[in-house]
């Protein structure tokens, strides 16, 4: 999930530098990701993957996942352009999931799900901030 931010944040970096216009849909933690080269982000993926897997593990999909994510195909989505707004969900559902994520308990992976007010259902298992 992380790696899938940080292509959602690159992506909304590299249209606003093709445009020279702020996107006001930027955040602060996007921004300090901007220096984050592609390969980079492979090894977030792979770094993740590994604390996922017990120390007994060897092989198995990490390896295949971590590789196909460093590939051209990947390289290519890296360099693509896009509006944040075309991309992210709603701010109003953005603002209510920040705050929601502050309840007692939603972290809790056996907690029901939470039914945001638009009526999607969502289930947060973690939170981190982007020092």
């Amino acid at each position: 999930m992380i790696h899938d931010w940080v292509f959602v944040a690159r992506r909304c970096l590299n249209y606003e530098k093709e445009t020279g216009k702020p996107d006001k849909d930027i955040t602060e933690e996007m921004r300090r990701i901007s220096h984050m080269r592609f390969g980079e982000s492979a090894r977030v993926l792979a770094e993740g993957i590994k604390t996922l897997l017990n120390d007994s593990t060897s092989g198995g999909p990490g390896g295949v996942i971590s590789s196909f994510t460093a590939g051209p195909i990947s390289h290519a989505k890296w360099e693509q352009r896009t509006k944040c707004s075309e991309m992210l969900p709603p701010r109003e559902m953005l603002d209510e999931i920040a705050g929601r994520s502050r309840e007692k308990g939603l972290s809790d992976p056996n907690a029901p799900p939470v039914t945001l007010d638009s009526g999607q259902q969502i289930r947060l298992i973690s939170s981190f901030v982007v020092p």
